[in-house]
């Protein structure tokens, strides 16, 4: 009445204060345990981009070193000119083992290395 509060009237204030402090800290604990999600989720994003990143590079180094390879030849190469390309090297073998055994099949020239080999058929 003259400024004085009950008894009453305080337990009731002091009652509701209580309950909107805890309202207040549900809310904040709620909001904590959403940031922790999305800091997670923020964590395994960059994990991933990172993975893909390095994958992403290793590609672009070998796609880089294909195209060095293309740039090579100039144009695409034919069967002809594999087959030529693997015969100069058939050759080039058969004329490490020797001008007296020179091979152009392969069975032949395996056989040889075989039998000059230690250990090998004589």
């Amino acid at each position: 009445m003259f400024g004085l509060t009950t008894t009453r009237r305080l337990r009731a204030e002091l009652a509701a204060a209580h309950a909107e402090t805890d309202r207040i800290s549900d809310e904040r604990d709620e909001a904590n345990e959403v940031a922790e999600t999305w800091h997670a989720a923020a964590r395994q994003a960059s994990e991933l981009y990172t993975d893909a990143s390095i994958v992403n590079d290793h590609l672009t180094e070998d796609l880089t070193a294909a195209r060095k390879r293309l740039a090579e030849y100039g144009v695409r190469r034919t069967v002809s000119d594999v087959l030529e390309e693997h015969d100069v090297h058939r050759k080039a073998l058969a004329d490490a083992l020797g001008e007296q055994k020179r091979h152009l099949n392969w069975d032949q020239l395996i056989a040889e290395v075989a039998r000059r080999l230690p250990g090998g058929a004589s």
